[in-house]
This record gives C-alpha cells, structure tokens and sequence, in this order.
C-alpha cells in the first residue's frame, strides 16, 4: 500500500476528489485542522500539508512508522471508535475507506461527530453496493459494503443532519460488476485471495485519466448514478 499509494489510479483519484471536496466544502481563513481518521500509510494525509494542519491516527503501528517515512509527524496510534482527542478541536475529519473494517460502524462515526467542530465537515467514503461482496473484500478485512440509504442512517443515527451521499468510481463499475457476476456463477471460491496493486502502466494512465473526468463531474454537483465506492460530504450543525 504505500508503494502503490502515489501511484495506483484507485488511490490518486480518491485523494484527489478528497481534497476537491475539503476545499469546496470549507469555509476557513488560515489553515483549517483536519483529522484524517485511519490515515494507513499516509498518502492522503501528506497532501492535506499544503492547505491545512493535518493530523493522523490510526491503530497499526507499522501504517505510522510509514507515514513517519513521508516525513509526516502529527500522528498518534489508535483506534477511531476512541479516538482520545479533544471534542470539538476539528474543522474536518477524513476517513477514506475505513469505517467497513469495524465491528461498531456507530461508534466510530460519533466519534468523528464529537471531535468534529460545529459547523465543520467531514468526508467518508466507503465501498459500495453490497451484492458485489466477494474474496476480494475479504483479503481487504471488510465487514460489509454499503447502500447509500444504510450509510445515510449510519451518518443520521451518529448525530449528522446535513448528509450528502455521491457515487465515485462509476468508469470501473461496469468492469468491476461484470467480474464478480462472473465469479459467483462459476462458483470461484471466496477464500485464498490476496491484495496486489499491480497493473500496466498504460492501464493505470488510462483509468486514472477517466477518473479525474468523473472527479470533475462530482465537484460540480453532477450525482453518478452507481460507483463501487460512495462518498459521504456531512456538516455538524451549531449546537
């Protein structure tokens, strides 16, 4: 992951749109405090470095030492269900592709509520569309997939009203739908799998040109029918 991280279309397109939505989303003089919740190796959380305070956590103590190498040093190890931060300190909070690892879904969300500063916004995404569930989500450590009507109760029941929910990754549904469906009639086996991030240069070039086209797309307001991933934009409400 943190070779592939500055590289791999599926990791530069999300960073991209994240920060996209971080700047059209905030509202700030001087440089905004952003939390990215379950920051892994760092990529995202580096490049917040030019626009804002940006601080990590996250429970691995390898994932830390790897952002450590990106010359990265507000970090602290630990776990976003208790995140041990003070309430209300955030202008943003960031948790990409984080929250369907856990068991209690919930209580990480309250926690990025409670450490969020009223009036702030945070930003999740997580994978979408839960009949695709396949080894692949195992050899991630997925707990689940989401619909958006399950992520927007998810967001409302940890305190948020203002919820927006956004499609991404719709250039690679169709590829990605078309294999799983094929998967499951064959009948492959869901265990065994392992991650790799490997593909063609060309390739990657390619999609990740696709994807900043689609990444234009939802910046100006345009919801994508269906993606593999959703996207999240919620602001807490002055209390």
């Amino acid at each position: 992951m943190y070779r592939a991280e500055d590289r791999h279309f599926w990791f530069v397109a999300k960073h991209r749109l994240l920060n996209d939505l971080l700047l059209h989303e905030l509202k700030f003089s001087g440089k905004p405090r952003i939390l990215d919740a379950g920051c892994g190796t760092g990529s995202l959380l580096a490049s917040l470095s030019g626009y804002s305070i940006g601080v990590g956590i996250d429970p691995d103590a390898i994932a830390i030492e790897f952002c450590r190498r990106r010359g990265l040093k507000l970090l602290a190890r630990g776990v976003i269900e208790n995140l041990g931060l003070a309430s209300d300190s955030f202008d943003a909070v960031l948790s990409s592709d984080v929250i369907e690892h856990l068991d209690n879904d919930l209580a990480a969300v309250k926690e990025i509520y409670r450490v969020l500063a009223p009036e702030g916004s945070a930003i999740i995404t997580v994978p979408a569309i839960p009949w695709l569930w396949s080894s692949h989500d195992l050899a991630l450590g997925h707990k689940r997939r989401y619909t958006r009507r399950s992520l927007k109760r998810l967001l409302f029941d940890a305190g948020f009203k203002e919820i927006k929910v956004v499609s991404f990754m719709s250039a690679t549904a169709p590829v990605v739908i078309f294999v799983r469906l094929i998967r499951k009639l064959m009948r492959v086996s869901n265990s065994g799998e392992t991650m790799t991030y490997d593909i063609p240069d060309l390739v990657n070039r390619l999609l990740l040109w696709v994807l900043d086209i689609e990444r234009r797309l939802v910046i100006g307001g345009f919801d994508l029918f269906m993606g593999t991933t959703l996207v999240a934009i919620v602001r807490k409400p002055m209390e």
